[in-house]
Order: C-alpha cells, then sequence, then structure tokens
C-alpha cells in the first residue's frame, strides 16, 4: 500500500512538472510573439515617421527661404533709398535734367518709352509712378501683388545692368517684371508667361529657384 502511495505521488509530480513546462512554453510563445508584433509595429511605423520628418524639413526649408526672401527684400529697399537719397544731394546741373517735372507729362511720356524713368531723381515719384502703372493694371482685372517701392527697386536696378530695358513703355516693363517675379496675376499659368519671357525651360526653373518655389 505504501508503494502505491508513492508511485501516485511520483506520477503526481510529474505531471505537475509537465503542467509547469507547457505554462513556461506556453508563456515564452506568448512573449516571442508580442515581440514579433511590437517590431512589426515598428517596421510598419518607420516609412510614416520617416516620411513626417522629411515633410518637417521641408516646411522648415520654405520657412527659411521665405524669410531670406523677405530679408533680400528689405535690403533692396534700404539700398534704393540710400542711392535715391545720394542721388537726391546732387544740384541740377550735376544730374543734367529738370529735378522737377510735371508728374502727367511723365507718365505719358512712360506711355510712349521708360526713358524718362532716368529723368526722376526722387524716390517717391517713382513708387508714385509705379503706384500709377499698378493702378492701371487693376482697372484691367489684373492684379499685382508686391508694393510699389519693391517694384521701383528692382526696376532701377535692373535698368542701370540693362539700360535698353527702358526703350519699352513702362507698363511694358512693369509687366515683364511682374511676370518674372511670379507676381502677374491675370489667370493664365506663371510658368508659361515666364517661358514666353524667359525663353527656355532651363530659365524657367532657375527662376522658380530663385524665388524659392518649389
Amino acid at each position: 500500500m505504501m508503494k502505491n502511495s508513492v508511485c501516485q505521488a511520483g506520477w503526481c509530480l510529474d505531471m505537475i512538472s509537465l503542467w509547469c513546462m507547457l505554462v513556461i512554453f506556453l508563456t515564452l510563445l506568448q512573449g516571442r510573439a508580442l515581440a514579433g508584433g511590437a517590431a512589426a509595429m515598428k517596421k510598419q511605423r518607420g516609412p510614416q515617421i520617416q516620411q513626417r520628418m522629411m515633410q518637417e524639413e521641408m516646411i522648415q526649408q520654405r520657412v527659411l527661404q521665405e524669410t531670406a526672401r523677405q530679408e533680400h527684400l528689405a535690403q533692396q529697399h534700404a539700398s534704393f533709398r540710400e542711392q535715391e537719397a545720394k542721388t537726391r544731394a546732387l544740384s541740377s546741373e550735376q544730374l543734367g535734367v529738370q529735378s522737377e517735372a510735371d508728374f502727367s507729362d511723365v507718365i505719358q511720356d512712360l506711355f510712349r518709352t521708360s526713358r524718362a524713368w532716368t529723368l526722376m531723381v526722387d524716390a517717391d515719384a517713382k513708387e508714385a509712378v509705379v503706384a500709377y502703372f499698378l493702378k492701371e493694371f487693376r482697372g484691367k482685372g489684373i492684379v499685382i501683388q508686391k508694393p510699389a517701392w519693391y517694384y521701383a527697386g528692382l526696376i532701377e536696378s535692373m535698368s542701370q545692368e540693362s539700360p535698353e530695358m527702358l526703350a519699352q513703355p513702362f507698363d511694358r516693363v512693369l509687366q515683364v517684371v511682374a511676370i518674372i517675379e511670379y507676381d502677374y496675376e491675370n489667370g493664365q499659368d506663371k510658368d508659361m508667361l515666364a517661358y514666353q519671357i524667359l525663353g527656355s525651360k532651363e530659365a524657367v526653373v532657375q527662376n522658380r529657384q530663385r524665388l524659392g518655389l518649389p
């Protein structure tokens, strides 16, 4: 009888041992399954995280480009004002032109050719001329958003490098500059308008890069 009890006790121990091993085995399987699931989720989320980081970097680059462009505009405006102040300090004899001209006569001359632009020595007068032609464009349903002082400074610097551009009527000069600046809103494609001015796709791409456009 004692022998049977011992056998039964041994059998119970064996069953308990098997049960413990089964529990441990199932626990290990569950742990591996959880680890595998976590790894799979991490692997799936990897491209999403990378894409989000790339988007954030692109946004930061655009913000930096826009900030740099605004700083450049401010510097250009300050340079234009400084240059005009120095010019205004000269006498009429030194300039070789009359410093005061009737505004309406100047406007009429500018509708034929932009040569009168060089006769104006006052920055406010040049801004007034640009503002007048911007209003003319608005009357035709064409929107140019950048301010008059910006185009006055830009046309001033461009005409010094390429004086022949002033052979054209001033409204055409302003139109060309606004198109290159991607600031000419007449309902037509801006790339197409720029291509008509610049003459090649490569020049259009370079111009977009200059403006910080994608």
